[in-house]
This record gives structure tokens, C-alpha cells and sequence, in this order.
């Protein structure tokens, strides 16, 4: 009996933590073609399609999983939130709560790794973009055109321009934090996975930096420019007034507005409030604690007897956790 249960709660587990597996990629992908079929379809983009072709669509359906990706990539991080979740919620047990309070790591790692794939395949679109700009150029739609000309240079478009340097930098980043973050290296060189960690700053920097170059930009006059004006040959809409009444305008363009970024700062903003929480808390003279005595256990497990240097008697309660620094483990982090 003993054993039929606990194949059925390994099994409910099982199937719990795939079903939301499946519903998280799920909603990715919803939300990668909505902004791919935006792209695709939506005639304020016409022209913009027409020199990057599918090019487009998929740098621009990848950013929004990105976008949200990078806002809860480092919520699992945020202990003093997560230690909050578990005391204001915990006594009901909720299902999800804990499934995200038991696997914080493993949501991190995947959520790491998402970033990362979806993050190569942002770039790969950029790189084909930007030999479009190139191979496509139209003097007619010049405003447009990220490249200056046919003879433009696909590194300058790369590495001196705001949009191109900020992705290089974003992608070496992720692939460092990737690399230092492998069992081998975590292991080996801890002190390194931990300084490449904090580069996620500087990532995230990149990213408020990434748009301004403006490259994505919609047609503001489709009324008296719409799609297919500049299918009409030039002598047949001379001698034909209802085409002249319609396509009386060269098309014009404007950049979108940058919103994006929202999302990936309020990620960041919980982050920092939680790590200036969390300094304030362990830098204080309450909760100081004198180790008293230490031992190692059976099974790889610490004893440890500790007691508060300044406060004779504090409340203890679940979720909460004491800060220790293994030189021989780290000299920067403490656990």
C-alpha cells in the first residue's frame, strides 16, 4: 500500500510539473506568433517586409518571449520575496506556490536556458537582417533602411551602431554566463560562475540600449499610401485619376514606440529592491550570529550551533535562513 502511494504521488508530481512545462512553452509560443503574424500581416509593415522578408518576423516574435523571459528570470533569485511567499501562503498549502518554492533552482536553469536558445535565435534573425538591409536596398526607401547604401558595410552595421554593438555584447554575455554556469566550471571555479553571473547586469544594460537605433519602423500614411502603390507603374498612374487619388502620396514612416522594456525593468526592479532588503537585514547588528560549534553529520550533513551576538532571544520561524561564507568554497558569496 505504502508503495502504491508513492508511486502515485511521484506520478501526480511527474505529470504536474510537465503539465506546466507544456503550458509555459505553450503560452511562449502564443505569444511568438501573435507578434510574428503582426509582422507578417499588418500593412503598416509592408515595406519594411519587403526588404527583410521573413527576417523580420522572426527577430520581432522572438523579443516579446525575451522580453518576458528576462522579467521572471530573476524572481526565483529573489530570497527575501520568496521567503515572504512562503510565509504568507504556506500555511494554505498552495499547489503552484510550492511547486515554485521546491524547484526555484530548477525554474531558474530553465528559464536560463529558454533565454538563451530564444536569445541565439534573436540574433541568427538579426545577422540575416541586416545582409537584407543590405542585399535590398532601395534609394525610394531610404528611410527605412538601416544600411546607408549597397556598398554599406555589414560589420559597421554590426559593431558601430547602437542596436548591432548592444546584441553583440547581450549575446557574448549569455553565452559567458552560459559557459561558467556548466557543472564543470561551477564546480572547478566557483568564485568565476559567480562574478559571470553579475554580468546579467550589464545585460540587462544592453538591453535598455538595444532600440535606439530605430531600425523597426511602420508606414504613418496608409490612407492616401496603402499596399500596392508601388506595384502601379509610373505611366499607367500619370493616366489614371482614380489611382492618382489614391496613391497621391509617397509613403512616410515613423518608429514604434519603445515599451518593451517595461517588462524586463520591473524584473530587474524587484531584484535590486530584494538584494537591498537583503543587505540591510544581514548587515544588521540583530541578526549577526557567533558560530558555536560545527560538526559534519552522516550523509554529508552539517551541524551547526549558532547563536545571535546581540539579541539574547529572537522569534525563529519557518522559511527563515542564516548566511554563512565558506572561504574554501567562495571568498565573494555568502550561503
Amino acid at each position: 500500500m505504502e508503495s502504491t502511494g508513492k508511486v502515485y504521488h511521484a506520478t501526480r508530481n511527474f505529470m504536474f510539473k510537465y503539465f506546466l512545462a507544456f503550458v509555459w512553452i505553450g503560452f511562449n509560443f502564443v505569444v511568438f506568433c501573435k507578434a510574428f503574424s503582426n509582422y507578417h500581416h499588418e500593412p503598416e509593415y509592408y515595406y519594411l517586409s519587403k526588404i527583410l522578408g521573413n527576417g523580420l518576423c522572426v527577430s520581432r516574435g522572438t523579443a516579446p518571449v525575451l522580453n518576458l523571459t528576462m522579467a521572471l528570470i530573476t524572481l526565483p533569485m529573489c530570497r527575501s520575496l520568496n521567503v515572504a511567499l512562503n510565509g504568507a501562503f504556506g500555511r494554505w498549502s498552495v499547489r503552484v506556490l510550492v511547486f515554485y518554492l521546491e524547484k526555484i533552482k530548477v525554474l531558474h536553469l530553465a528559464l536560463g536556458a529558454g533565454l538563451i536558445i530564444v536569445g541565439v535565435i534573436h540574433s541568427i534573425a538579426h545577422f540575416v537582417n541586416i545582409h537584407n538591409f543590405i542585399e535590398n536596398y532601395d534609394e525610394k526607401l531610404d528611410s527605412i533602411n538601416w544600411a546607408s547604401g549597397e556598398d554599406d558595410s555589414r560589420l559597421r552595421l554590426l559593431l558601430a551602431t547602437p542596436t548591432g554593438f548592444s546584441g553583440c555584447v547581450m549575446l557574448t554575455t549569455l553565452l559567458a554566463i552560459a559557459y561558467f554556469s556548466s557543472r564543470q566550471m561551477r564546480d572547478r571555479f566557483y568564485n568565476s560562475f559567480f562574478a559571470a553571473h553579475h554580468l546579467f547586469l550589464l545585460f540587462y544594460g544592453m538591453m535598455f540600449y538595444h532600440p535606439l537605433s530605430n531600425i523597426i519602423k511602420y508606414q504613418t500614411n496608409l490612407k492616401t499610401h496603402p499596399n500596392g502603390c508601388d506595384m502601379v507603374d509610373e505611366a499607367v498612374l500619370r493616366n489614371d485619376t482614380v489611382l492618382q487619388a489614391i496613391c497621391n502620396e509617397e509613403p512616410t514612416f515613423g518608429a514604434g514606440g519603445k515599451i518593451a522594456w517595461i517588462w524586463p525593468l520591473i524584473g530587474l526592479s524587484v531584484y535590486l529592491l530584494d538584494v537591498t532588503c537583503r543587505y540591510l537585514t544581514t548587515h544588521s547588528s540583530s541578526r549577526k550570529v557567533a558560530t558555536l560549534q560545527s560538526h559534519v553529520l552522516p550523509g554529508k550533513g552539517i551541524y551547526l550551533r549558532l547563536r545571535f551576538t546581540r539579541t539574547k532571544r529572537v522569534p525563529v520561524s519557518a522559511g527563515q535562513y542564516v548566511l554563512l561564507q565558506c572561504p574554501a568554497i567562495s571568498t565573494l558569496e555568502w550561503h
